[in-house]
């Protein structure tokens, strides 16, 4: 369930142009130091259209983390039902589940550096360094404003749930299971993505979009997954 409830489409597209723009923001002044006037600004739209979908900017940044979380959930999806899907050979996953377990590590590890590679970490049309700036600007913000810290985290463990569930089903159709619950190997590969988009983005300053290395995180995967 998301925070923005059942709006107009025309409503739709006023907030989701708000929250593109407040990702490019927060990314450069950082979420403190932005104000209402350079969202507006940046958007091309007045406070009384931001007022009329927003009313606060902590509530945008809410919606800024809802936004993204709907949109790599539903992108996650798309592309394992694709790996999964009709076009694969009849039979080949059963296979797989039985295959030896080399063959069914090198599967995993070449599925996951698809979905790593392929993916940028939020597709809205942001260069991947402005998400990644962002979403580490938001996390501090909430740090430092207790009252949006609950609703923040409420939206990042419903993610993670989400995406464990979509994992479980992944590894169980090559036969395989995390060692740890899936909630806690979900939190160690993203805080290994985070820092890798982060040395990235440090390697490429001046770049306006930087892809990390996905391999070190598809170690930390491997290193977590019992073959059966």
């Amino acid at each position: 369930m998301t925070i923005t409830g059942q709006i107009t489409e025309r409503r739709q597209r006023t907030r989701e142009k708000l929250i593109r723009a407040a990702i490019t923001v927060f990314a450069h002044s950082g979420v403190a130091g932005a104000s209402i006037e350079q969202l507006c600004e940046a958007a091309g739209m007045t406070r009384g259209a931001f007022y009329s979908n927003f009313e606060s900017k902590d509530e945008l940044v809410l919606a800024v983390i809802d936004y993204a979380i709907e949109r790599m959930t539903s992108e996650l999806r798309d592309h394992i039902e694709y790996e999964h899907g009709e076009d694969r050979p009849c039979g080949e996953f059963e296979s797989l589940a039985t295959a030896d377990p080399d063959t069914r590590r090198r599967e995993i590890a070449a599925t996951a550096l698809r979905i790593f590679e392929e993916k940028r970490p939020i597709p809205v049309g942001s260069a991947s360094a402005e998400w990644t700036v962002c979403e580490k600007e938001i996390e501090l913000y909430t740090v430092r404003v207790p009252e949006l810290r609950s609703k923040y985290q409420q939206l990042m463990d419903a993610q993670l749930r989400t995406i464990a569930e979509i994992v479980e089903t992944t590894l169980g159709r090559h036969g395989c299971r995390s060692t740890i619950p899936s909630l806690d190997l979900l939190r160690i590969l993203a805080a290994v993505a985070r820092q890798s988009q982060m040395d990235a983005i440090t390697g490429g300053i001046g770049q306006a979009d930087v892809q990390a290395d996905a391999k070190s995180t598809v170690q930390v995967l491997l290193g977590f997954i019992d073959i059966d």
